[in-house]
C-alpha cells in the first residue's frame, strides 16, 4: 500500500460510538497507512445570527469546534507513532467529505458508522449514505 493517501472524515479517538471510533481502529497500523489526511466538518452558523457576530468570532467558534474534534484524534494516532494532517471545513458533513475526497484525490475514505436507530437513520439520513451518494472514492466504513 505504499503511497495511499488515506481520508479519514470526522475522526475521533473514541474505540467505540459512530464515525468517530475510526482513528482508534488506525493504531498501530502507520506502516499500512503512509499518508492520512484528518478531516471533520463543522456546520455553519445560519447567515443570520452569523451577520451579528464579527468575523473573528466566528473563525474563532469554527476552529474550536475543530479542534475539539481533531487533536484528541491527532493525539492518539502520534501516540501509535502514525502521523496525519487536520483539516477542518465547515458546511453540510456529507456534501463536503464527498466533493473532498473527489476533488483532493484521495485513494481511500476511512469513515466510521453511527449506531443510530433504524428511526433516527432513517428520518436524519446517515453521513455515510450522503457520502457513499456523492463520491467515486472506495469508503472503509468502520464500526
Amino acid at each position: 500500500m505504499s503511497g495511499l493517501r488515506c481520508f479519514a472524515a470526522n475522526p475521533t479517538c473514541e474505540p467505540s460510538g459512530g464515525s468517530m471510533g475510526s482513528v482508534h481502529k488506525l493504531n498501530g497500523a502507520s506502516a499500512a497507512w503512509p499518508e492520512i489526511t484528518l478531516v471533520t466538518v463543522v456546520p455553519g452558523v445560519p447567515s443570520h445570527a452569523a451577520n451579528y457576530l464579527g468575523h473573528d468570532v466566528l473563525a474563532g467558534y469554527y476552529h474550536e469546534q475543530a479542534d475539539a474534534v481533531l487533536q484528541p484524534a491527532l493525539a492518539t494516532l502520534r501516540a501509535a507513532g502514525i502521523e496525519a494532517t487536520p483539516l477542518f471545513r465547515k458546511g453540510h458533513a456529507a456534501e463536503v467529505i464527498g466533493k473532498m475526497a473527489d476533488a483532493e484525490g484521495f485513494e481511500l475514505l476511512l469513515m466510521g458508522s453511527h449506531g443510530h436507530s433504524a428511526l433516527r437513520g432513517l428520518v436524519l439520513g446517515s453521513v455515510v449514505a450522503g457520502v457513499l451518494a456523492r463520491c467515486q472514492v472506495p469508503l472503509l466504513i468502520v464500526r
